[in-house]
């Protein structure tokens, strides 16, 4: 058994719509996952940035050419050429089936997928070990030591994500973009509500608001919000 850790697991895509084939040989013969700072919905700030020393990645040639190599991050992001970032990886595991064409359900994580570094977020560990960890290089979650905490696992067969997720995080990170997607393929699971940015925290669960007292005199109440 190994050690279990808390890192995560990321898809690097290096496709072809920005690779040549030598291109992506190259990479592969290097060890090292390419990617432009610049990538859209995020992905490019979470590959210079969120992305520790340790992590895991499996690196696929977008879904037409198949998933090649299962890797522990071992560098920061480091500048590869011009706005375009390399970080180093130690090989763990190569695929059993390199060239064989991914047909599993369609995950943001997934090859079949139009994405480029994507994180496995922990309610899809145990689809993720099922769809690319046990067919593509025989091996469990437990083999490369990552855990799942079960206290908080919502998993059922579809992979769908639990009810009541929130996103948040500042502009530009991809939380539209992540529900979009959800709610193209699952209607009846997503509502989109959206709030003035007037509104607070205080307006949602408690607050004190004011109101007029005696003539001329000013007082608060405690008042609960509408959750």
């Amino acid at each position: 058994m190994a050690q279990m850790s808390k890192h995560t697991i990321w898809k690097i895509s290096h496709g072809r719509n920005h690779f040549t084939r030598e291109q992506r040989e190259q990479c592969l013969s290097d060890k090292i996952a390419v990617m432009d700072r610049n990538t859209g919905h995020g992905q490019g700030a979470a590959f210079e940035a969120e992305m520790q020393l340790g992590d895991i990645i499996y690196l696929c040639h977008g879904n037409d050419a198949g998933i090649k190599v299962l890797g522990k991050i071992d560098s920061k992001a480091k500048i590869y050429d011009g706005s375009w970032l390399k970080r180093e990886y130690k090989v763990l595991f190569k695929s059993r089936k390199p060239d064989e064409k991914y047909t599993g359900p369609v995950k943001a994580w997934a090859p079949n997928y139009s994405s480029t570094c994507v994180a496995v977020p922990d309610h899809e560990l145990k689809l993720f070990e099922n769809e690319i960890l046990k067919p593509y290089f025989n091996i469990t979650l437990d083999d490369i030591g990552i855990e799942v905490n079960t206290e908080n696992l919502e998993f059922d067969p579809s992979g769908l994500p639990p009810l009541n997720t929130i996103y948040y995080g500042p502009p530009g990170t991809g939380k539209t973009w992540t529900l979009r997607r959800l709610t193209k393929k699952f209607k009846e699971r997503c509502v989109f509500v959206t709030f003035h940015q007037s509104y607070s925290y205080e307006d949602f669960v408690e607050g004190i608001k004011p109101k007029m007292g005696e003539p001329g005199q000013l007082e608060y109440e405690i008042k609960k919000g509408v959750f």
